[in-house]
């Protein structure tokens, strides 16, 4: 905070009633509290890794800049929930699949116009104790939450393999795969081609990416609790519109997430884990069947 402002903010902090100084304390908005409501990265990365939606994927990252962390050792139970087929819709809600594809982007759309207004709003008319005269700290607070989805879903890419039934939907040219995956993020999941997902063993790049994206994530948390804890000025009622607005967001992309993932797990045939004894075995075998042709020949 540069001398001119912090004179200015420190005169009307003395001018200021103690009464409305402990309005303006329970008046803070708490991020915190968001990250519960948020989506995981391991979530995102699951409907853009596994569900192939990418475009989809971003979109509600973006929406939602409240990131939730889970702990270390759940991001394989994760996985392996896709498995449990325990949600059914009705043939008529089936059919009504291609309108709730385009509602979801929209809902995605609409909550990425919200926030980024908002911290438009909140960097040009809010003032900080920290960070005062820098109107991107907003901004910067939700394209953290961006970036931890993306090392997110680096991290599931470099543990899981996704195979289909259809050959032909991963082999041809590179511009059928450009049209295949770029059609695939319209298409409505129920009419997807059923997915084998293959764990594979845990790599050290793997373990380096997950733990980074882990620490980001808290790291993320206390950047916004520090931010919008140092919030000066701001009555209560616009501090609910601004918890509001960032729920609606959360909720909203939280809500289209869930029905995405529900979804999916229509379309996951089985879920196997890959380890290196199986494959020793396996080129072993090869091996033994190979020599096996030699001899005869």
């Amino acid at each position: 905070m540069d001398s001119v402002t912090h004179n200015v903010v420190q005169c009307l902090v003395e001018a200021t009633p103690e009464l409305v100084k402990a309005k303006m304390a329970s008046a803070q908005p708490t991020p915190s509290i968001l990250a519960t409501l948020g989506t995981s990265p391991q979530e995102t990365a699951m409907l853009s890794v596994i569900a192939r939606r990418p475009l989809l994927a971003g979109f509600l990252a973006a929406g939602s800049p409240a990131v939730f962390a889970l702990r270390s050792f759940e991001y394989a139970r994760t996985i392996e929930d896709l498995h449990e087929r325990n949600f059914s819709k009705p043939a008529f809600f089936i059919r009504l699949d291609p309108i709730i594809v385009v509602l979801e982007y929209l809902a995605a759309a609409a909550s990425i116009g919200n926030i980024a207004e908002l911290c438009y709003r909140l960097g040009g008319q809010v003032l900080t104790a920290i960070f005062t005269g820098n109107e991107y700290t907003f901004f910067l607070w939700a394209f953290l939450g961006f970036v931890i989805h993306g090392f997110g879903a680096l991290a599931l890419y470099l543990r899981t393999k996704v195979t289909t039934l259809r050959r032909d939907y991963e082999g041809g040219h590179i511009y059928r795969r450009c049209v295949n995956a770029a059609f695939n993020q319209f298409k409505p999941m129920a009419q997807e081609t059923q997915l084998r997902v293959v764990i594979l063993e845990e790599s050290l790049l793997f373990f380096a990416i997950y733990w980074f994206t882990n620490a980001l994530t808290v790291c993320h948390i206390v950047y916004g609790t520090i931010l919008f804890s140092g919030v000066l000025f701001i009555a209560l009622d616009d501090a609910v519109v601004v918890i509001v607005r960032l729920m609606a967001s959360v909720i909203m992309c939280r809500v289209v997430l869930t029905y995405e993932l529900a979804n999916l797990r229509r379309v996951v045939e089985g879920i196997e884990r890959k380890t290196s004894v199986e494959d020793a075995d396996a080129t072993a075998n090869n091996g033994e069947v190979e020599m096996q042709d030699y001899n005869e020949r």
